[in-house]
């Protein structure tokens, strides 16, 4: 589907989500600008895909006839308060919609923060960036996005898109944390469990907390902007389900393991079994581990 797109590797994923389709002729024209309702399909879809069979008795707003296609998602988007709708009471459906008012949804239907400025897209514009959200093709806030774009936001924000192209110092592991990582699953091994491989994501996700924490000078799992592990592993293009840190002076390999292993819970999250990627950062003596999993819902985890 548009094969040699600058967005085409954004739309194949999509496409394979079930959150785009494309036309009867095989093409997804991603250089077509989007409008209101189609856009929020695609950001409904990609949050929760059962929402398309949500049914509504009453019009939520008075130009969405409950009997068009895209009424489960504009309804559903506002019992969320993921939109409101102009200050006429309409949603217009059928406008285009730029790229702030995109983004500025697309954030909240993610729960995201945003900040309050005057202008008011400029704390969305801030946090889009923050998350690296915006496309290749941005140029400014009140640019029409196409169907292309909107895609690579989608993508970035939930896929596996790479963020290492994105500006990470490194690609891979420093000498420190491969022997971290090394000793860690001799430990793993000696306990029957299988080793972990190290992703490029995770350990961008766990580079930027240590970094953030090394900057702030605050040692805690809540991160930027009131972050989670999870939230932030998201923000670097994967999942994550476990995190553990450590703050010391005189940064070791074996001597971080052995800390998390006199722990009872840093201990319980480098063994469980189900795990089978990593993240690792020391930085500046700020360690930062996320561990991740494919869920897979035919497996019984033991929950």
């Amino acid at each position: 589907m548009d094969e040699g797109h600058t967005y085409a590797e954004a739309i194949e994923y999509l496409s394979e989500q079930g959150v785009v389709e494309g036309y009867d002729d095989g093409s997804y024209k991603p250089d077509q600008e989007i409008n209101r309702a189609e856009f929020l399909k695609i950001v409904m879809t990609a949050r929760d895909p059962t929402v398309a069979g949500n049914a509504y008795s009453k019009k939520c707003f008075p130009d969405v006839d409950l009997d068009e296609w895209y009424a489960p998602y504009v309804c559903a988007a506002k019992e969320l308060g993921i939109v409101e709708g102009y200050p006429s009471g309409d949603f217009e459906p059928d406008s285009t919609i730029n790229m702030a008012e995109a983004l500025k949804i697309t954030l909240g239907s993610y729960d995201y923060p945003i900040e309050e400025t005057d202008p008011w897209y400029e704390g969305v514009m801030d946090q889009a960036e923050d998350l690296k959200l915006l496309p290749e093709t941005y140029e400014r806030a009140d640019q029409w996005v196409n169907r292309g774009e909107m895609a690579e936001i989608m993508y970035r924000l939930t896929g596996d898109y790479d963020f290492t192209q994105e500006g990470l110092d490194r690609e891979g592991l420093d000498a420190m944390e491969e022997e971290f990582l090394a000793l860690l699953n001799d430990y793993r091994a000696d306990l029957g469990l299988d080793p972990l491989d190290d992703d490029l994501n995770l350990n961008r996700a766990a580079l930027l907390h240590s970094e953030w924490m090394y900057e702030t000078g605050i040692y805690s799992h809540e991160g930027k902007n009131g972050s989670s592990h999870t939230q932030r592993c998201i923000d670097s293009g994967t999942y994550c389900y476990g995190e553990i840190l450590m703050l010391s002076y005189n940064p070791d390999p074996q001597g971080y393991l052995e800390a998390w292993q006199g722990s009872f819970s840093h201990n319980a999250t480098m063994t469980r079994w189900y795990y089978t990627d990593v993240g690792i950062s020391f930085y500046e003596g700020y360690a930062t581990v996320v561990f991740s999993f494919t869920y897979d819902p035919g497996v019984d985890y033991g929950w």
